[in-house]
């Protein structure tokens, strides 16, 4: 299965990666620029991307497409505990 990013930074066509994140795919994953990773926005929505940059605390993508996360439960839980 493939790794996937969460991240809020979201503009347009492009996504930013930083943090822990960023060193994960940059340094740890040694993502290079074109190949392919998969964004998640937290909010239910799925993007397929290509690497722009990486650096050291900044990982720079470009979407590529967006889908409905498939994923994520279409159903909403409350949990109550006692």
């Amino acid at each position: 299965m493939p790794h996937r990013y969460f991240t809020t930074e979201i503009f347009g066509k492009s996504a930013f990666l930083r943090g822990a994140d960023a060193h994960h795919l940059g340094r740890v994953m040694r993502a290079r620029p074109g190949e392919a990773v998969t964004l998640c926005d937290g909010r239910g929505t799925d993007y397929a991307c290509a690497v722009r940059a990486v650096g050291p605390d900044l990982v720079e993508l470009e979407i590529v497409s967006c889908a409905p996360s498939v994923s994520e439960a279409n159903i909403l839980v409350t949990l109550y505990i006692g």
